[in-house]
């Protein structure tokens, strides 16, 4: 019978280093042909950290049996979903990326070449039982895209430095899948915290139990674009 006011203020911190390795294919083959190709991969490691700041304030009538308040409630062994409790971390390697790209250019510094990728994640997808989850990479979705890059030289051919300008273009799509959500009654934002029961029973149950169902989940595409200098020395 405890009632009070609560706020949620959600703060999410990520952190994140990659690596990358490109290796032109000549080295495996004396094929003319593959001196314009080359084979990359890309294994990210990402830390990330979420904490949905639930407090509470003017809490009367607080319990002495069973969840005693509104914290305690949102986190209590009966809620198997959705629940509320501080701060979530995860870390990992999410997914790496295949690369395969042609050079159709590259002379004096000047470069353009273009590829395609394959994203296979290396994760398992987000649990649902905390609100708010941390998620690492694209939560289990794979994923192919092509790139474009594009070298060009600023500086002087006999100067001992090199300043090039820089332009990356990548877009990637991504598959559907199936994955577990866990949905509110249709207008009514926070149902899934009302206790229901089945008719003629007595014990309730919290309504987040029965509406984590699967759904199938699109991410489509996005894209990235860096551009940039860069300045090499002998």
């Amino acid at each position: 019978n405890f009632i009070g006011r609560l706020t949620i203020n959600p703060e999410q911190k990520q952190y994140g280093v990659t690596a990358e390795f490109n290796v032109n294919l000549q080295k495996f083959s004396d094929i003319p042909f593959l001196k314009y190709f080359w084979l990359g991969l890309v294994v990210p490691f990402v830390y990330a950290e979420n904490n949905i700041q639930l407090s509470q304030f003017d809490i009367q009538n607080e319990g002495t049996t069973g969840p005693t308040d509104i914290v305690n409630s949102f986190k209590r062994a009966s809620l198997l979903y959705s629940k509320m409790d501080g701060k979530q971390k995860a870390k990992g390697i999410p997914e790496i990326k295949v690369k395969l790209g042609v050079k159709y250019m590259a002379e004096g510094g000047f470069e353009i070449s273009a590829g395609s990728t394959a994203v296979i994640p290396t994760i398992s997808s987000v649990d649902p039982a905390y609100l708010f989850q941390p998620m690492l990479g694209n939560n289990k979705h794979f994923g192919f895209g092509v790139t474009l890059n594009f070298n060009v030289p600023l500086s002087a051919k006999d100067a001992n430095f090199e300043v090039s300008w820089y332009l990356d273009g990548e877009n990637n799509y991504f598959l559907k899948a199936t994955k577990n959500r866990v949905l509110d009654l249709k207008d009514k934002p926070w149902s899934r915290y009302l206790l229901v029961r089945k008719e003629g029973e007595s014990t309730t149950i919290p309504a987040a139990n029965v509406l984590n169902i699967p759904v199938s989940v699109k991410p489509y595409n996005y894209a990235n674009l860096a551009t940039g200098l860069r300045l090499k020395t002998t």
